[in-house]
Parts: C-alpha cells; sequence; structure tokens
C-alpha cells in the first residue's frame, strides 16, 4: 500500500513539474522568434499582402470572429485595416509577455494558447522541436487572439480556419522572414491559404514545397 501511495505521490509531482509555467526567454529558440516579430511587422510586404487579400476578400471575418473586438471597426476601412493598425500600436508581444506550458496530452495537436483579449501567450512545450520561423509564426498567428479575434465555436483547427487571419499573417510572417534570411524553400507540414499561396508565388517570396 506504501508503495503504491508513493508512486502515486511521484506521478503527481511530475505532472505538475511538467505541466508548470516558465518564461519563455528561457528557451532560446523561442527568444530568437519573439525578437523576430517587429522584423516580420515592419516589412512593407506584411502590410501590402494582407491587403491586397483583403481586397479580393480572401480573408475570412465570418462566423463571429470579430465578435469580441472591442473596437467599432466601422471606423476602420477593413477588418484588415483594423489589424495591420493593431499590429503597428501595439507591436508583437513583450519578451515577458510569452510563457511555456506542457499541455497534459503530449499527443495534442495545440501549439499555443491565448485567452481572447490577453496580452500573453502560453507556447506548449511538447510543440517546441522546430525552428525560430515556425514559433515566429505561432507567435504572430497568437497575437491576433490577444487583439480579440477568435476562430469560430467549434472549429479550432487550422483546416477550418486556413484563411483565417490569424492564419494568414502568422503563415505570411513565416515567408517573410524566411525570405530575408535568404531561404530559397520551405517545406510546410501544414494547410496554407490558397490566396496567400498565390501571393507568395507572385512576388516570388520563396519556393512552398
Amino acid at each position: 500500500m506504501r508503495n503504491t501511495f508513493a508512486i502515486l505521490l511521484l506521478l503527481l509531482s511530475l505532472t505538475l513539474y511538467n505541466c508548470s509555467v516558465t518564461k519563455g526567454i528561457e528557451n532560446k529558440t523561442v527568444k530568437n522568434a519573439i525578437s523576430l516579430q517587429e522584423d516580420v511587422i515592419n516589412n512593407p510586404f506584411f502590410k501590402k499582402i494582407l491587403l491586397e487579400l483583403e481586397v479580393t476578400n480572401d480573408i475570412d471575418w465570418s462566423e463571429g470572429r470579430t465578435s469580441f473586438i472591442k473596437e467599432d471597426l466601422n471606423d476602420y476601412q477593413s477588418n484588415t485595416h483594423w489589424l495591420i493598425d493593431k499590429y503597428e500600436t501595439k507591436g508583437g508581444y513583450d519578451k515577458n509577455a510569452v510563457f511555456l506550458w506542457r499541455k497534459f496530452n503530449p499527443w495534442s495537436s495545440t501549439t499555443a494558447v491565448t485567452t481572447k483579449c490577453v496580452e500573453k501567450t502560453k507556447l506548449n512545450k511538447w510543440k517546441l522541436k522546430r525552428d525560430k520561423y515556425s514559433i515566429l509564426n505561432t507567435l504572430i498567428h497568437e497575437r491576433v487572439h490577444s487583439f480579440c479575434q477568435v476562430h469560430p465555436n467549434g472549429k479550432q483547427t487550422r483546416v477550418a480556419n486556413v484563411c483565417d487571419a490569424s492564419y494568414v499573417a502568422g503563415d505570411l510572417a513565416e515567408i517573410l522572414i524566411l525570405n530575408k534570411m535568404g531561404v530559397k524553400e520551405r517545406k510546410m507540414n501544414k494547410p496554407i491559404c490558397p490566396a496567400l499561396k498565390k501571393k507568395i508565388d507572385e512576388y516570388n517570396l520563396i519556393m512552398i514545397k
């Protein structure tokens, strides 16, 4: 009985330890990704391509995605103009606003969690075995949720939101920083908005495999 209790106590301790929240800057790759945010936001192509996709109605703002946004969107030329204004005035995440935590289920596809309208995000430690460019993608994506944009109820996957503003912005950020670093091609192991893919090809930014 004592042995069983000791084992259970040990398992509980390990679980609590693994689920503990730590600072993002304690991870070198995450720290580097955080530092890349402003490079992307200030890249002229970031604004240019997002606005071009807005003109052709290729960014999905439907199904309540804007329901929690605090600003009056009627004050902006378009929803994407609002988004760019938020990026330009608030910037990316502050280095002290990014945290790491380990989701209990190691097989979960969740890369990060951001409570809508909250100025911090948590990256899933199980999903950090990737480069700084991919993590930058996640940060730029999650930043949109910190601006109060949400995914529709019951539709939380990338496939269901492939042309959602958060995914488009994140994917575009990853491509732009790779282009700046001189990377010629990138294998994207995830679906990408077809309209964004066309823009990437149009401006010859990078070859997506």
